[in-house]
């Protein structure tokens, strides 16, 4: 990865911008009781990390024996998601690297396997102004396929000769995944998985949040 040929950025935003973790267990919570008046079963952050709502809605409703009731639980985990009042706090560096990168003019989006109505409201509460915000539903695919970055890169101006020039920011292995898929340069942040396992999974550089990440990219220090 060439550093310096980066002309625009990529987020995924739970764990890379917000530390939004005990807001979707919450959730996820709130969903098994609504659904089927239990509590939920163990929650393997570490190992959900990155997933879509649906992966992890199949995955949690077969743990408890009802793979009937998945698509219930993940409509009431999203409807319990929106219902939450209080943001999630912004990670290290995330405001100051988002707003720097605004106010240079450089092109920057968010794409999630969140839902989109959630990062967006929370994107707006904190002040992020990213040219162009996707959910899961979206694109037609969740991550790990490269639907997310691929149509976000084009929603911020970025042809698909170009994609190689937009540097995306991710905390997961399937997210990891995506942007390789879609053939952009990837920076871990080590939020949830340790740096072998984002150097593992791909990634070209790794950081603890965004604000240790400013001595890597210059980009992001200016």
């Amino acid at each position: 990865m060439s550093i310096h040929s980066i002309r625009g950025v990529l987020f995924d935003f739970d764990g890379v911008l917000v530390d939004s973790a005990p807001v979707h267990r919450a959730s996820w919570q709130e969903a098994f009781r609504r659904v089927l008046g239990r509590q939920m079963p163990d929650y393997p952050a570490d190992e959900l990390t990155g997933a879509s709502s649906h992966e992890i809605g199949e995955r949690l409703a077969n743990r408890t024996g009802t793979p009937e009731r998945a698509s219930e639980l993940v409509e009431a985990k999203i409807a319990a998601l929106l219902d939450v009042v209080a943001s999630p706090e912004p990670l290290p560096g995330a405001i100051e690297v988002t707003a720097s990168l605004h106010a240079r003019g450089v092109p920057f989006g968010i794409a999630s396997n969140a839902p989109g109505q959630y990062v967006r409201r929370v994107a707006a509460e904190l002040g992020i102004q990213a040219t162009a915000i996707l959910g899961f539903e979206d694109v037609p695919r969740p991550k790990p396929a490269p639907d997310a970055y691929i149509a976000c890169a084009r929603a911020i101006g970025f042809s698909d000769d170009e994609l190689g020039t937009l540097l995306v920011c991710e905390d997961s292995v399937p997210g990891i995944a995506a942007a390789r898929a879609a053939g952009m340069p990837t920076l871990g942040i080590t939020s949830m998985h340790n740096a072998e396992t984002l150097l593992a999974a791909g990634a070209d550089l790794v950081a603890g949040d965004l604000s240790a990440a400013r001595s890597l990219i210059p980009l992001f220090a200016r």
